[in-house]
């Protein structure tokens, strides 16, 4: 009878590949973790930009040209937001780009509308 197992070079070897596997399944894993966070706080800031949006389309006044900033709390977290409305080449219509930040040192904007605002009635 030939009984021949495993050397413990083949032994290692296995194992190494084994532990070079987990490792990049555990990187994958972790990915998705950082992927998943993310999409959450785009998905919040895109929602605080819209609630900010349909606010001004309420209002429905002709907004001054300039700039505007504040907080909005949703989700349990206040999200940071700047607008800026200027003039259009109609008198009677101003552009606006809302743009809406994870907090106030965030570097990028978390989400970024424009939108074109009239005064009712004009």
């Amino acid at each position: 009878m030939n009984n021949r197992g495993f050397t413990l070079l083949e032994v290692l070897i296995a194992l190494g590949i084994v532990a070079v596997a987990f490792s990049a399944i555990a990187g994958l894993f972790g990915e998705i973790a950082n992927t998943q966070a993310e999409l959450k706080q785009k998905t919040f800031a895109q929602w605080v930009a819209i609630n900010k949006t349909n606010e001004i389309y309420i209002n429905r006044k002709l907004l001054d040209s300039g700039n505007a900033e504040g907080t909005e709390k949703m989700a349990g977290h206040p999200w940071y937001w700047k607008m800026k409305t200027s003039k259009t080449a109609d008198k009677d219509i101003r552009r606006v780009e809302l743009q809406v930040y994870v907090s106030r040192d965030s570097a990028m904007p978390a989400a970024v509308i424009t939108s074109y605002h009239g005064q009712a009635g004009s």
